[in-house]
């Protein structure tokens, strides 16, 4: 509600902003602090509970505790799951706990079983206990309470949630009698992997956290500059400490942050409204350098850097450099070849032009395409940066292809955005083409390969429904056009060859 509201009803009431990096900062020293009851503890984030709610920009917002065969170490679960909540209580907090088979049922009884958790102190307690709860569920009566919980304990984003309740779907258990394959066609993907988590029939994994290590090198200067060949003569002898410190773990680096802080011009003080009562302001400028693989070349870095130096308008002197690693991934030695072969060079040539445009001319600007399992062809792939950091490794999924003869392709390589609307004459309305105008000219269909229906679902929003021919004219050209169903207008989508 909003914040002239809330008051009304509490005049008194304590306002605070929210700082959600404190709160990200008290939550990693809280999981360091769980350790004495696990080896791992983790941080996650779910990015929005319900409809309406907003995401948290990232922060975590729970811990994770594997306690796989400890709960003897403590008499049991139940004892354990209590001393876990008095301890985080005693410390200041009001928590829930939940201990149950898998992660995913353990964060929906956390958040959701409130009915079923048993309190530290009784409602009735004087004084009154801070309401904190625990829970413990066995692994043969896990179901019988996870299927009464609502929808939104699965974890799922809040559009997904929403259409789910919608359609009357309110409560975990009402999936089960729903067919598998029309979930994932409807819903996607993530319903079933949530539901299959929850019920301990796919693999998810507890990433323990450990501070990262930081590679970092930082120096002041005691005579300030904005001359470039100066700044980046000490830049590359700070990459040489921070590249160093990278190799020694067996990994190379793969993201770079340059930042300088610089003093403030004069003449931007003057701009100020009020310019007397600045004394001493800086301003930090930040170079981001992502690279298409790990490197550990302090020559290919320093090049790197001084692309972007090159581009850069310092507001003033610069007083101070930090230079951080700030991804870093393990690096690939090979042996090498007493009489090197040129080709197998054209690897590390190719990551070093990657890395010399994207530096250039942007991330963004370099890119390559992906494959997508959409049937409708303008969404069967999309453009990913070449260095960006890339968080899985998995093959995209390769569309089906049918109607295949012989050795001719089903699609185009090339695909018309948008489709070009073209006059065509068949002989039937709702009949295969015999020819059209293309180009000013009239091409004369002698042979074809169709109809292929192409459909989307109604949750894709406004549908689509074409009938695509792959048609050879008498020149030998080969095209694949389509006709929109709904008003029965051409198209040309692709040209082969």
């Amino acid at each position: 509600m909003p914040l002239s509201e809330a008051t009304t009803f509490d005049p008194a009431a304590y306002i605070a902003p929210h700082d959600a990096a404190a709160d990200a900062a008290a939550l990693a020293a809280l999981a360091q602090w769980c350790e004495r009851f696990s080896p791992l503890v983790g941080l996650d984030q779910h990015a929005s509970f319900a409809p309406g709610i907003q995401p948290s920009s990232g922060v975590p917002d729970y811990l994770l505790l594997d306690v796989t065969g400890l709960a003897s170490h403590f008499g049991g679960e139940p004892a354990l799951a209590r001393q876990v909540a008095e301890a985080l209580e005693q410390r200041g907090y009001c928590v829930r706990v939940a201990l149950a088979g898998t992660l995913s049922a353990a964060w929906a009884l956390a958040h959701y079983a409130t009915q079923s958790a048993q309190r530290l102190v009784p409602a009735d307690a004087d004084p009154p206990g801070g309401g904190s709860t625990y829970l413990v569920v066995s692994a043969t009566d896990s179901w019988t309470v996870l299927q009464s919980l609502p929808i939104r304990a699965l974890r799922l984003p809040a559009d997904t949630i929403a259409l789910l309740e919608q359609l009357g779907l309110l409560q975990i258990g009402q999936l089960a009698a729903l067919p598998r394959g029309s979930l994932a066609s409807r819903f996607g993907d993530l319903l079933l992997q949530r539901w299959d988590q929850l019920r301990g029939q796919a693999a998810e994994v507890l990433v323990a956290h450990r501070a990262p290590p930081v590679f970092q090198a930082d120096r002041f200067l005691e005579h300030p500059t904005d001359r470039h060949p100066v700044l980046v003569s000490l830049l590359a002898q700070m990459l040489v400490q921070v590249v160093r410190h990278v190799a020694a773990r067996g990994a190379g680096v793969l993201a770079l942050e340059c930042h300088l802080r610089c003093a403030m011009s004069a003449r931007r003080q003057q701009a100020r409204p009020d310019p007397s009562s600045v004394t001493a302001e800086a301003e930090t400028v930040t170079l981001r350098i992502n690279l298409f693989q790990p490197t550990v070349s302090v020559e290919h870095l320093t090049q790197l850097v001084q692309l972007q130096l090159e581009q850069l308008v310092l507001p003033g002197l610069v007083e101070q450099l930090v230079l951080e690693a700030v991804h870093t991934a393990p690096l690939v030695r090979r042996q090498r070849e007493l009489f090197p072969d040129r080709g197998r060079s054209a690897p590390l040539q190719l990551a070093q032009l990657v890395d010399r445009l994207s530096s250039r001319l942007g991330s963004a600007a370099v890119v390559r395409p992906q494959l997508e399992a959409d049937r409708q062809p303008e969404r069967a792939f999309r453009y990913v940066s070449l260095t960006a950091r890339r968080r899985t490794r998995s093959r995209a999924p390769q569309p089906a292809f049918q109607g295949l003869h012989g050795a001719c392709l089903a699609r185009p390589l090339h695909l018309r955005s948008p489709p070009l609307a073209l006059p065509v004459i068949a002989v039937v309305p709702d009949g295969p083409p015999v020819r059209f105008h293309f180009q000013r000219r009239t091409h004369h269909i002698a042979r074809y390969w169709g109809p292929e229906r192409i459909e989307t679902g109604w949750w894709r929003g406004r549908s689509v429904r074409r009938d695509y021919y792959r048609v050879e004219t008498d020149q030998g050209h080969w095209f694949w056009i389509f006709r929109q169903l709904d008003d029965n207008q051409w198209f040309l989508h692709g040209l082969f060859g």
